[in-house]
């Protein structure tokens, strides 16, 4: 009975909060309204900071006013807010579309996210992104690469921004290495899921495979072993890649080989070698799964 009791009155007491919390942040979004419009640049940008996560349909036209502010950095608040409001922001869609010629490469890629919550094709919006390719940011351009490759842009536009982006050196200057690790793991899922590419990537594969940093070669021999017609161009290339001194760009190679198929036949004897004087197990193993994957008349591999 006192338990029943007990939570019955939690219960009202509950339902009596609510509503003071509903007054509560309704109050604290006007607060930050008044912030991002009439604050200096640091209140500003905590302002739009805000609103990411606690902005509603009321907080619609203030987030549009701020898009036009002098600052980089508000302005992507504000656009990112309408982004996450996703539907709710629909009156937003004018002053969004406005947004895709801001200066600013950050702002435009939030901008087209916002809008393609709102239902527009991401290929239309694709040369407003692609001027993130450019960007100093690591971060902005992988996602400008990010956002061409799901828009269908031709991967010559891209590949190279995100081979560049798992580069490991460029841990060393990274002021958010969380953020880079993020980032780099989006790029590496992006080159593996690449698919079949057209003959003109390939000279950009083999650039990276032969010239690129150990992440490099790695992420290049996996995208050229799932290009299609196209990567037997660069079995020769794969083949001399089993040779390198990372032992996950060996693996790369003899697992390129192989989706390759038949047509690496050529690089038979490369895989043989492989088996004979490769020190590492998983290495020899895909080499062995690559030699039966390019058919039944390659020479079968004795056990290790």
């Amino acid at each position: 009975m006192l338990r029943a009791v007990a939570l019955a009155v939690l219960a009202v007491s509950f339902a009596h909060a609510q509503p003071a919390r509903a007054e509560t942040d309704d109050k604290e979004r006007k607060k930050q309204e008044k912030q991002l419009l009439n604050g200096d640049v640091e209140e500003r940008r905590r302002a739009a900071s805000f609103f990411w996560s606690n902005a509603n349909e009321g907080s619609v036209a203030v987030l549009v006013e701020a898009l036009h502010d002098e600052d980089l950095w508000v302005r992507s608040g504000a656009a990112g807010a309408l982004w996450k409001l996703g539907e709710k922001a629909r009156p937003a869609e004018g002053p969004l579309r406005q947004a895709l010629t801001d200066p600013s490469a950050r702002v435009r890629l939030k901008a087209a996210g916002a809008l393609e919550a709102l239902g527009t094709p991401p290929e239309q919006m694709a040369e407003a992104v692609a001027m993130g390719l450019e960007d100093s940011d690591v971060g902005v351009r992988a996602d400008a690469a990010h956002y061409l490759k799901r828009a269908g842009a031709p991967a010559v536009r891209f590949l190279p921004v995100l081979l560049s982006c798992v580069r490991e050196s460029q841990k060393n200057d990274a002021t958010d290495s969380r953020r880079l690790s993020e980032t780099q793991s989006q790029c590496r899922k992006d080159l593996r899921t690449l698919g079949v590419l057209p003959k003109d990537a390939m000279p950009i594969l083999d650039d990276a495979l032969k010239e690129g940093d150990k992440e490099e070669r790695r992420a290049a021999a996996e995208a050229i072993g799932k290009a299609g017609g196209a990567g037997r161009a660069e079995i020769p290339a794969l083949a001399s890649a089993l040779k390198d001194p990372e032992r996950d760009v060996r693996l790369a190679a003899a697992d390129g080989l192989g989706s390759l198929g038949n047509a690496a036949r050529e690089a038979i004897p490369a895989l043989t070698e492989v088996l004979r004087s490769d020190p590492d197990a998983d290495v020899r193993n895909t080499a062995r799964r690559a030699l039966e994957e390019i058919g039944p008349d390659a020479p079968r591999p004795v056990s290790n």
